[in-house]
C-alpha cells in the first residue's frame, strides 16, 4: 500500500490533493460501516488477510476515503463512462 499512496501523492502533485478517494479492491472485504471498514477478510492471497486499505489513504491525505469491491467499482465506472 504504501507504493498506491506514493504513486497516487505523485499524481496529485500538479492538480492538488483530491477531494476525496475511491477504492476498488478484491476481496472478501469487511464493507460493514464502523472501525473495520475497509480491512481485507480472510484470503488465500498471501500477506494481505486483515489489511486496512482505507487507514493509510486517509493518513496520507486528510479526505475521505470510501472502499467496495473491484467488480461493483468496474460497474460504477462503466455507468459513469
Amino acid at each position: 500500500l504504501v507504493e498506491a499512496v506514493r504513486a497516487l501523492r505523485e499524481q496529485t502533485a500538479s492538480p492538488g490533493p483530491p477531494a476525496a478517494i475511491g477504492i476498488g479492491a478484491f476481496g472478501p472485504l469487511d464493507l460493514r460501516p464502523g472501525a473495520g471498514c475497509g480491512r481485507l477478510l480472510s484470503t488465500p492471497k498471501p500477506g494481505w488477510s486483515g489489511i486496512d486499505l482505507v487507514g493509510p489513504f486517509r493518513d496520507a491525505f486528510g479526505v475521505p476515503v470510501a472502499v467496495d469491491t473491484d467488480v461493483t467499482a468496474a460497474a460504477l465506472a462503466e455507468c459513469r463512462w
